[in-house]
């Protein structure tokens, strides 16, 4: 199906609302809402959820760039350490829960 012109001299829309538009339009818009909502409920500190499994080991590590123990996450640190510095936002922990958001 042929697209139709708009007569000459009659006010153009800069794009207009296509299905891919709006398929993105709602992808960004479902994105936005979920990290507002994971933002807004991540642990601001160290918590002692799951018995305190890896968590305090983990932080410290890539506070101090040491390894935590002998395998070392050392993708895992150096992520958390790159992210850390990227968004100063808050606490070292809480930098660390808004990086579980995007990992």
């Amino acid at each position: 199906m042929a697209r139709r012109r708009p007569p000459p001299g009659a006010r153009r829309w800069p794009w207009e609302w296509t299905a891919g538009r709006v398929d993105g339009a709602l992808a960004g818009s479902a994105f936005c809402l979920a990290l507002a909502v994971y933002v807004a409920t991540a642990a601001r500190t160290v918590t002692a959820e799951h018995s305190g499994a890896d968590g305090g080991d983990l932080l410290t590590a890539a506070a101090v760039w040491g390894i935590p123990h002998p395998t070392g996450y050392p993708t895992y640190i150096l992520a958390l350490r790159l992210f850390s510095w990227i968004v100063p936002a808050g606490e070292f922990a809480f930098r660390a829960s808004l990086m579980s958001a995007f990992t």
